[in-house]
């Protein structure tokens, strides 16, 4: 399964979001899981994950492949082992992928991983573009803001892909400093129903994830067993069990109330709904 996640802009969270699922799907799947960076301005997910100057990548791998030396013992070059489960690819910086190049890279990444997340950069790159039209699941990230989800419902960037689509909320907060944020989940709820979608996720902020985060340990709060029933993880935990299972990829059962199941229940159903309706068109 290839998961591409992905936003309407930059800055809304999309290598924190790939990289904590990644940390929860390894979990869930008992199996490697990498994640996929094509966002060479950026290099966030060298940034977050790796002390280390030693970049593996995308460039590693277009060398390989078009010297002709590509071969499932060398295509392990090109990636970075982060965790016992996890590895990453870091994006381009001096190769142009070609979209022959994709095909190749997504064969060689499919023989290694049951579940490959991309780090994209929406559809601002071609690399980017051509992973997203290859996904099996698209994990759009919307903030908190209704001008930019007005902007998302107006501009429909992934009508074409309403059949792959899971929106999601980030850094969720229903107040700050005490007072209660006008745009409220019901609020939110409201408006994307415009665009046909009924049951978005939301992801709460978390101030200790963000300290991870700036600390460059990203994956220390995703892997710490103290987090995983605060809201932000057993939300990421919903979706990322909602995408499996849509994708038919069976996963260890966590222990949940019966609350977490009639959620996850509804999520999958109101999922499977939208992307066999489809969106309304705008």
């Amino acid at each position: 399964m290839i998961i591409s996640v992905a936003s309407p802009r930059h800055g809304n969270g999309q290598t924190i979001t790939a990289v904590n699922m990644s940390a929860v799907i390894s979990d869930l799947i008992e199996s490697e899981v990498i994640v996929v960076d094509t966002n060479k301005t950026c290099l966030d997910l060298e940034y977050y994950l790796s002390r280390s100057t030693v970049t593996k990548g995308l460039d590693n791998f277009y060398s390989l492949y078009r010297s002709g030396f590509l071969s499932r013992a060398t295509f392990k070059t090109c990636v970075k082992r982060i965790t016992d489960n996890i590895d990453i690819m870091s994006s381009n910086l001096c190769s142009e992928i070609e979209p022959e190049d994709i095909d190749v890279l997504i064969e060689y990444l499919q023989n290694f991983y049951k579940v490959i997340i991309i780090d994209t950069s929406g559809f601002y790159n071609g690399i980017s573009k051509s992973l997203i039209n290859k996904s099996d699941n698209i994990v759009a990230l919307l903030p908190q803001t209704k001008n930019v989800i007005m902007q998302f419902i107006d501009n429909n960037p992934y009508q074409g892909y309403k059949d792959k689509l899971s929106v999601v909320i980030n850094k969720y907060m229903n107040d700050y400093e005490g007072k209660k944020l006008s745009y409220t989940e019901q609020e939110i709820k409201k408006d994307l129903k415009e665009l046909g979608y009924e049951n978005p996720f939301f992801l709460e902020y978390d101030i200790d994830l963000k300290n991870e985060c700036d600390s460059n340990a990203a994956l220390n709060y995703a892997l710490g067993n103290i987090n995983k029933k605060r809201p932000y993880m057993e939300h990421l935990t919903d979706l990322c069990e909602c995408l499996l299972s849509s994708s038919g990829i069976g996963f260890t059962k966590r222990e949940k109330s019966q609350n977490v199941i009639d959620r996850v229940k509804g999520y999958l159903s109101l999922m499977q709904d939208n992307r066999r309706v489809g969106f309304n068109d705008k």
